[in-house]
């Protein structure tokens, strides 16, 4: 016969025994449940929940600056457009533009990224180079022939639709007065550079018969572009003309002023080799040279310039005050 104190240790023992046995019931039947819910794992699960990865960490306020910036320029480019990119908007793009010259392909970093003239464009198709064949890359002089008779060589038409809904597309942009500013002084500046002149200089010589081709002004060539020069070169259409930007929905948008960090994501998300980055960034004189530049317009000059270039300023938030 038990005395009532080696009773009360047993009915201890045995109402811990009960305890733990519910404890290990419950656990195991969570754990189950939490394991048919998350097929990675019950421990990630856990984890996640303490450290939450960076897609989670996007939607929890705790986005980087740069993330901040992106989504800013993303959204801006959105609100230009109307709204997101739709299918209709592209088939359209596609009936007009079949190939989409503008666009790099890559189908190794299922990487896509639009060149825009006198945007570092030289620069960075040395990068692309480098990324698709290493080879090829390292020292070119000659990215641009490289790569324009690559994009004649490939058949575009094939799943194209699948590959701009998929692959990491990129795209760099540039103040507009700055850009046509530095395509003034490299295009048209000079003897040198007789077929990016003809145009402007047929212009000129309207209004300026004895004008020389090294001798073409800024005045000149600004209202060259109000009177519908802005569409007869490259290097000085509008960025939309160049990548389709309410047909197709970039994932980094790059920007000339920032332009060493925004290609480093851009090589880190694609995955380029580890070695590979942007060219150390030297910003140009151009910047602090425009307002010098725009002093010799009149305001009406400057007032149509701007309503030319106004959607590029309106899409990458760019603004200009000319005092």
């Amino acid at each position: 016969m038990m005395n009532a104190r080696t009773w009360k240790k047993v009915m201890f023992m045995l109402l811990s025994a009960i305890v733990l046995v519910t404890i290990i019931w419950y656990n195991n039947d969570v754990i189950h449940t939490l394991a048919d819910k998350n097929p990675r794992g019950v421990f990630e699960t856990w984890y996640r929940r303490i450290v939450p990865v960076q897609e989670e960490a996007v939607g929890m306020g705790h986005e980087t600056p740069w993330e901040v910036e992106q989504q800013k320029r993303k959204a801006a480019i959105r609100e230009g457009c109307g709204g997101k990119p739709t299918a209709a908007a592209l088939s359209r793009t596609l009936q007009k533009s079949p190939i989409l010259p503008h666009l790099l392909i890559d189908d190794v970093h299922k990487a896509i990224y639009c060149f825009i003239p006198k945007v570092s464009s030289t620069s960075f198709k040395k990068v692309w180079l480098s990324m698709i064949n290493p080879d090829k890359g390292k020292g070119n002089r000659r990215p641009h022939a490289v790569l324009n008779a690559k994009i004649r060589q490939e058949k575009r038409q094939t799943n194209l639709r699948q590959k701009l809904s998929t692959y990491t597309k990129y795209l760099i942009v540039r103040h507009p007065f700055e850009r046509l500013l530095s395509a003034y002084k490299n295009k048209i500046k000079g003897p040198q550079k007789k077929f990016q002149q003809k145009t402007v200089y047929n212009y000129a010589k309207k209004i300026r018969p004895n004008v020389k081709r090294s001798d073409i002004q800024w005045t000149e060539f600004v209202d060259y572009l109000n009177n519908g020069g802005d569409r007869k070169n490259r290097h000085w259409n509008v960025f939309a003309r160049h990548c389709y930007l309410c047909s197709i929905e970039y994932d980094i948008v790059g920007k000339y002023e920032t332009l060493g960090v925004d290609s480093e994501h851009f090589l880190r998300r694609v995955r380029a080799p580890e070695w590979l980055h942007f060219p150390e960034y030297h910003p140009t004189k151009t910047s602090s040279e425009l307002q010098k530049y725009m002093r010799n317009l009149t305001k009406m000059q400057i007032d149509r310039l701007y309503r030319t270039y106004e959607k590029d300023f309106r899409l990458f938030q760019y603004t200009y005050n000319p005092h």
